[in-house]
């Protein structure tokens, strides 16, 4: 979970897992740099969803840490797609994710900017400073 701001607030379910499915919706979060990906998983990949998932239309969270979009692509809405990472339930939010995302089969490289690499830094270092 090296990357992933306050780690304990994910119940980490199987620690890597495959998932296909359609792309609903990207949105570039700027509180903390992630790009959050609202993914409705095919058939047969249902069971990776928690009750909370309803909230956020029966969509899996996928979501990208600015530290790896380097090397992990961006999908687009309506893309296809495979992805591989983590499967946790956010006990925050109540529903399940993919977080991070290690792999995504199609879609662009886009790099995090500085802005969002600042974002992401800050929330790890409140991270370790809470821990000491």
């Amino acid at each position: 979970m090296a990357g992933v701001y306050h780690p304990s607030r994910l119940n980490v379910k199987s620690r890597c897992r495959v998932v296909n499915g359609t792309v609903r919706k990207v949105v570039f979060e700027q509180y903390d740099g992630d790009v959050h990906v609202d993914l409705r998983p095919d058939p047969g990949f249902e069971s990776l969803l928690a009750d909370g998932n309803d909230r956020v239309g029966g969509n899996l969270i996928v979501e990208l840490i600015p530290s790896d979009r380097a090397r992990v692509a961006v999908p687009a809405e309506g893309d296809r797609i495979q992805v591989v990472g983590p499967w946790v339930a956010d006990t925050q939010h109540g529903w399940n994710e993919i977080h991070p995302a290690w792999w995504v089969s199609a879609g662009a490289i886009e790099p995090a900017s500085e802005a969002e690499l600042r974002a992401a830094q800050r929330l790890l270092q409140l991270d370790a400073s809470d821990t000491h």
